[in-house]
């Protein structure tokens, strides 16, 4: 019976989602953003796309840096951005940079995609 070979690039993948759900557990459910922020950092050093969002999330709400987090979701927008970092980024660009027509964008896309806020209209 042959051995099957292990592929590199799968392993690495489930790895990099593994440190992105760990990531996404300790920010969601524990409210540790922080620890969270190592984990998903992990998973973007992996190639784990999907985590710049969350990354800039945690830059935005928990760590007021919005040009640190302006830099992940413009990263993350090229694979398109979940509705909540939609939403973190139009808020952004709005209380940050004054840019009150693109962050409208953002905010519209968050809303399409079943993101909705009641604060903001």
């Amino acid at each position: 019976m042959k051995k099957k070979k292990k592929r590199k690039g799968a392993t690495k993948q489930s790895s990099a989602a593994a440190a992105y759900k760990r990531g996404e557990y300790l920010y969601y459910e524990k409210g540790d953003p922080d620890t969270a922020l190592k984990y998903f950092i992990k998973a973007a050093k992996a190639g784990y796309t999907k985590a710049y969002g969350e990354i800039g999330i945690i830059l935005h709400r928990e760590n007021n840096e919005p040009d640190e987090a302006e830099e992940w979701f413009i990263a993350e927008e090229a694979g398109c951005l979940d509705a909540p970092q939609a939403h973190d980024y139009g808020m952004l660009l709005i209380e940050e940079r004054g840019e009150i027509e693109k962050g409208k964008k953002y905010l519209k896309m968050a809303e399409e995609g079943g993101y909705l806020d009641e604060g903001f209209g």
